[in-house]
């Protein structure tokens, strides 16, 4: 996303028609990038990792916050594009790349972490990207100690997915067919 505004900021300052056919699908593009990445991720991400009990409020105030400045970003960048011209871009591209560190050291990827267990994650006291690792190990472990596992489904049209251990049957999850 900041190189697109980068390349935006460079093709306006320019001044050309020629730069003005690049920068043009540029908006396109970062829309397309923002609507699959940030856009998406306030419904997903917030959606995981906020604790059950505080899931709703939690939840509501993302959304909340998010339209909150998108509605400033949409009220204040004419009157920036009017004072500084293509600078607001390059504002933009930068404040991205600020992002980056902030999303890499306090976001961990919680793909395949139960979702009753990311209230561990954010512990007091606790690192969330190295529990998230931890959390990997414990269950990559568990499943490589139950690889001989075989799992059934009980029911005729979904039901319950169980694993047989010996012959001990142990209900893992419930499908449902829609």
């Amino acid at each position: 996303m900041s190189v697109v505004m980068f390349v935006q900021a460079g093709m306006i300052k320019l001044g050309t028609k020629p730069s003005g056919y690049v920068a043009a699908p540029m908006v396109f593009l970062y829309q397309g990038i923002f609507a699959v990445g940030w856009m998406a991720g306030v419904w997903v991400y917030s959606s995981e990792i906020i604790s059950l009990s505080w899931r709703s409020k939690g939840l509501g105030l993302a959304v909340a916050s998010e339209w909150i400045f998108d509605f400033a970003v949409l009220m204040i960048t004419p009157f920036a594009i009017n004072k500084i011209g293509c600078g607001i871009f390059i504002l933009f591209g930068g404040l991205d790349l600020c992002f980056i560190p902030l999303l890499y050291f306090y976001c961990p990827e919680t793909a395949g972490i139960p979702l009753e267990a990311i209230d561990a994650v954010y512990m007091p006291g606790v690192d969330p990207v190295k529990e998230v690792r931890r959390l990997r190990r414990q269950l990559q472990e568990a499943k490589n100690a139950h690889l001989n596992v075989e799992s059934s489904h009980i029911g005729n049209s979904g039901g319950l997915l169980a694993e047989t251990v010996g012959d001990e049957k142990v209900v893992v999850g419930h499908t449902e067919e829609i």
